[in-house]
Parts: C-alpha cells; sequence; structure tokens
C-alpha cells in the first residue's frame, strides 16, 4: 500500500474490505474475475416480465503495475468506499426472444396471401370462370385453404405476432366469405347480402386499424401491404354488395360504418 493509504486506515485495527456490489431481485450468472481486472462486467438473468431491483457498488480498489525482472507486484495507492444504490425498473421486451416466432407468423402471413391472391385472379370479380364447372372449381380450391390455413385463435403480447395474426385472420375471413360470380349470378333475382353485419364491422375496425398503422409506418414496403389489405378487404365488401338484392337494416348500419372507414383510407393513404 501507498504510505497515504496505509495512513488512512487506523493503526492496530483489521482493515476488511467489502463486496463491491450488492443487489436485491436479481440472479448472477457465474463469473471468474481475476485478481486485477482493467475492468469488471457482472452479468444478470432478468426472470420475471418486469422487476424492481437495486444495485449498490461498494469499494473500489486502484492499484498499479510495478514490473521486475523476477516478479509483477501491484501497489494499491487508492481505495475508497462508493457505496452508491441505483433502483431500477427493469420491463422486458414483450418480443424479446421470440425472433423465429415473428419470422413463422409473417411466413403464415405470406402464404396464406398469396393462396388468397391466386383464387381471387382466378374467380374473383373479373374472372370468367362464371359457369358451374368453373363453380365446382372454385369450391374445392377454397375448401383446401381453408383445411390448410385455418383460423388463429391464439393471441401474444408480443406486437408484431400479435399483427400478423390479425392480418392472417382477415385473411381467413376473406377466403371464408367468397363466392364464385357463377354461383351469385344463378341466385341473383333473390340474392341477400352474404355478409354479417359483424363481419361488415370487423372489416372496417381492420381497414381503420390498418390506415392507423399506415400513418405510424416508415417502411415503404409495410407502408404498400397494408394499403394493399385494405383495398382488398374494400373491394370484397363492395363486391358482395354490388351481387345483393336484400340488405337488411343491420347490414345497413353496418355498411354506413364500413364506407366511413373506406373514405378515411383513401382520404388518408391514397393522396396524391
Amino acid at each position: 500500500m501507498a504510505k497515504s493509504l496505509r495512513k488512512s486506515i487506523k493503526p492496530k485495527r483489521k482493515h476488511i474490505f467489502k463486496h463491491w456490489i450488492e443487489y436485491e431481485g436479481l440472479q448472477p450468472q457465474p463469473t471468474e474475475y481475476k485478481m486485477v481486472n482493467d475492468y469488471i462486467e457482472q452479468t444478470f438473468d432478468i426472470l420475471y416480465q418486469s422487476a424492481d431491483i437495486s444495485i449498490t457498488l461498494r469499494d473500489i480498489l486502484v492499484m498499479s503495475e510495478q514490473a521486475s525482472q523476477k516478479k509483477i507486484t501491484y501497489d494499491l495507492f487508492f481505495q475508497t468506499d462508493l457505496n452508491r444504490k441505483y433502483n431500477i425498473s427493469i420491463k422486458r421486451d414483450p418480443c424479446f426472444g421470440k425472433e423465429k416466432e415473428i419470422q413463422a407468423a409473417a411466413t403464415q402471413v405470406k402464404n396464406i396471401k398469396a393462396g388468397y391472391i391466386t383464387l381471387y385472379q382466378k374467380f374473383g370479380a373479373h374472372s370468367n370462370l362464371n359457369n358451374p364447372e368453373g363453380a365446382k372449381i372454385f369450391n374445392e380450391m377454397k375448401a383446401l385453404l381453408l383445411k390448410q390455413y385455418p383460423k388463429m385463435e391464439e393471441t401474444s403480447t408480443c406486437p408484431d405476432i400479435q399483427s400478423n395474426i390479425e392480418t392472417y385472420n382477415c385473411y381467413v375471413d376473406t377466403i371464408q366469405n367468397m363466392r364464385c360470380d357463377f354461383q351469385i349470378i344463378k341466385e341473383k333475382q333473390t340474392a341477400m347480402l352474404g355478409l354479417s353485419a359483424d363481419y361488415i364491422l370487423t372489416t372496417a375496425r381492420k381497414i381503420d386499424n390498418y390506415t392507423n398503422k399506415w400513418l405510424l409506418s416508415s417502411d415503404n414496403i409495410e407502408k404498400k401491404d397494408l394499403e394493399v389489405a385494405c383495398k382488398q378487404a374494400i373491394d370484397l365488401i363492395e363486391t358482395h354488395v354490388g351481387r345483393a338484392t336484400v340488405i337488411n337494416n343491420e347490414q345497413q348500419a353496418a355498411l354506413g360504418i364500413f364506407n366511413k372507414a373506406k373514405t378515411y383510407f383513401r382520404q388518408t393513404c391514397q393522396k396524391k
């Protein structure tokens, strides 16, 4: 020890250094320390979604290295007790460690979107397959898609996963409510609107949600996908409305809310 440090320690008294760190609410990971460290790093496990913890930093020892031909020695020339306490609230990111789940959910959306686009291009509003054979193929393809992509009932605390679940389920609902042109034409004389008021309202809410996400997004690719999803949802509702001859009061009220969502989307996302 340097003279100044020895003088600071009272004579005939045993001097005991404290631990350099104390903690509560944390689980430390095993760490190997050298006798002399350029710096010290301690890693902790956070066991819960959120935790209130406290960390107290204690003794600091400062040494200088003295090299000779025989051995290396160290002079301890400064010591102090920091006694500095930090109270910290930790909240875990709900998406932390879920990279594989996020990618899997995004892949599901990509796959069902491809299936929907194929079905829509073959049997949508401008399809030429408006005959009994076309209707049979349509029903088979639709049933196969719904079997391959069942609706997701689970929810997730991770916003990225939950957003993909909602988008995926929107495609499932859209496929479920698609009908072949030939089937519609055949029933045209007494065609009721084949969409429930609840489904129309759900679609309106989704258009509002996608529009709000569009406003907050800075990713041009994501914004384009949101625009496409809104246009597809609007096209589906308008196609069914154009084919219907009977619309009840509940459906009419729901269509009023849908039209407001459609206008909000077009004024917000389709400005020139």
